[in-house]
């Protein structure tokens, strides 16, 4: 078990199991036989001989290299590859703004593993909602705010907070005239 990063090359040796017999299906049971590797995990660091400690890789695609050798000689090996993406920064939320008392513009961008939008939490003056924008494809986004959220003549503060698939959470917090 290895991780490896763009370009196939291998950054950090997780594990490595001997006489590991291969899952197969049990006609008897009708059930496939399993196994579980634990010892095969990664936190995103990777060592760093510079230091002596390690360090989180950057933000990007990388993969977990799986190579098992066959239990005879002329079995050759095969490897499989598990794609992972290691997302550090938050969603960031900007170009707020009100259309109109009830309706409110933004935009939410995230380069990497994409902004959940499932969920997004709007505070105008205090007044907390949450919003299902998912079906929105585009990053600007038009939210027409609850009854309880229209916006005041002159400044009325507004929050918005979202995560990102990876668990990143960004936060936006200003006053906004109206």
């Amino acid at each position: 078990y290895e991780i490896v990063d763009s370009n196939k090359k291998v950054i950090r040796r997780l594990n490595e199991d001997h006489n590991v017999i291969k899952d197969y299906f049990n006609s008897v049971s009708s059930a496939f036989s399993s196994h579980t590797v634990t010892a095969a995990t990664w936190n995103g660091m990777i060592y760093n001989p510079k230091t002596g400690g390690n360090d989180v890789v950057p933000d990007g695609h990388y993969q977990m290299k799986i190579t098992v050798q066959g239990m005879s000689e002329k079995a050759g090996t095969q490897e499989t590859f598990l794609p992972i993406k290691v997302d550090t920064k938050n969603p960031v939320i900007s170009q707020a703004k009100f259309v109109t008392p009830d309706s409110l513009s933004l935009k939410i961008e995230d380069q990497l593993s994409g902004a959940d939008l499932r969920s997004v939490a709007i505070a105008v003056n205090g007044q907390i909602e949450t919003y299902d924008l998912s079906a929105t494809e585009n990053e600007e986004l038009t939210v027409p705010l609850k009854n309880t959220q229209q916006a005041a003549n002159g400044k009325n503060q507004v929050e918005v907070v979202v995560s990102d698939y990876a668990g990143n959470i960004g936060h936006f917090n200003k006053f906004i005239s109206f």
